[in-house]
């Protein structure tokens, strides 16, 4: 004979205090569990994401990234004349760009200070070349010393978004420069960028190179062809790779945060389960006499101890839904972290892994304290306090 579900329904209702700082506790760990896997998997997916397929990124030798590498103009006119990039009209989509870490003034608000900013210096060409990034608002940056702003700048620089309204005026490199549009990368890194004229930005930082190369290719075949032959080439030497590849290397270099996130959760989930198997301990031990006249009305053994598994099971789960209701309120929330910006991903698996802790914390939970009660002798349990 099974006990009827109201049965556990009555059980929480009548424990009312213990019940909802149990429901407290769960949400809060699932909550914050949630929002750790979320920061995790936004941080990785803003990296991956802002690879194009067929876009092969070219550096100078030796340099692993943007940051510290330098190619001359006469390189990326080589460069763009190789018979695997594509061209729309008479231009071969090829970009050379300039990127680099610099500080960033607002002279025309009431932001005080400069804030370190990340500027990539560009042709129109790569509108085109990164088919992710779109103008939303304004226009491209022309010369003249006119930028364009991603969507998550403001919080990369830790200023508010009307500071980098169309129209404002920002300071680096010791030049003014007005902002003419807003563009949106599909939430990856570039979206954290100022886009500014390539040849205004070399002349205001009095640089004569690039930083890198985007060209984009016909295909998988050409990809592979364009790789092959920047190898082996011996009148330059370049670094190249796919920008699938460039972008996954930069992504590998973010898993440390990734580990320590999950760590964080794992020992946060850990420290919940204890306090709820102490919880569940303390209160199927408090109704051990309970279990006993249950077990003489002629309810199984087995079906008594399910019932107060399930009974663990629905109040964890109920702190777990209120959890992760919390949590997909962080869904698309910007953060800013030193390499840029980037969005919570609180998508339907973070969700799913949100409720499927919340269960197994009211399984495990409940699993020690009733090993102990299946061993109990019935008239020891009805002698009990």
């Amino acid at each position: 004979m099974k006990l009827p579900l109201r049965y556990n329904v009555c059980s929480l209702a009548q424990r009312k205090m213990r019940s909802a700082l149990t429901v407290m506790g769960v949400a809060i760990a699932i909550f914050v569990s949630v929002m750790m896997i979320g920061l995790s998997r936004g941080l990785l997916s803003s990296t991956r994401s802002a690879a194009t397929v067929d876009n092969v990124i070219v550096l100078s030798k030796g340099a692993e990234s943007m940051e510290f590498s330098a190619i001359d103009r006469f390189v990326f006119h080589l460069l763009r004349s190789s018979q695997q990039i594509q061209n729309e009209g008479n231009q071969a989509l090829a970009s050379p760009e300039a990127y680099m870490s610099t500080l960033v003034r607002f002279p025309d608000s009431n932001n005080s200070g400069e804030k370190r900013g990340v500027v990539r210096g560009v042709w129109p060409v790569a509108l085109q070349v990164h088919d992710q990034a779109r103008i939303i608002e304004g226009s491209p940056p022309k010369r003249g010393f006119s930028v364009a702003v991603g969507k998550l700048a403001a919080t990369k620089l830790g200023v508010p978004q009307s500071a980098l309204a169309v129209g404002r005026v920002i300071e680096f490199e010791g030049r003014r420069w007005t902002i003419a549009g807003v563009f949106d990368t599909g939430g990856t890194v570039l979206d954290s960028e100022i886009w500014v004229d390539l040849d205004d930005l070399l002349v205001a930082s009095k640089r004569n190179d690039y930083s890198s190369v985007v060209l984009r290719t016909k295909g998988r075949d050409a990809t592979e062809e364009l790789l092959f032959d920047l190898t082996t080439r011996t009148d330059i030497r370049v670094e190249a790779k796919t920008e699938e590849d460039y972008y996954a290397a930069a992504a590998d270099a973010l898993r440390p945060v990734r580990a320590v996130s999950i760590t964080m959760t794992v020992i946060l989930v850990l420290g919940v389960v204890m306090a709820g198997m102490n919880t569940m301990f303390t209160s199927i031990l408090g109704r051990t006499r309970e279990m006993g006249v249950l077990l003489v009305l002629g309810y199984k053994r087995k079906a008594v101890l399910l019932s107060f598994m399930l009974e663990s099971v629905l109040l964890c789960l109920c702190g777990g839904l209120i959890g992760v209701i919390g949590g997909a309120f962080l869904n698309g929330l910007p953060m800013k972290i030193p390499m840029g910006a980037f969005r919570f991903t609180v998508d339907a698996a973070t969700l799913g892994t949100g409720v499927g802790l919340s269960v197994a914390i009211g399984v495990f939970g409940a699993l020690v304290p009733l090993l102990r009660v299946w061993r109990l002798q019935v008239v020891e349990a009805l002698r009990a306090e």
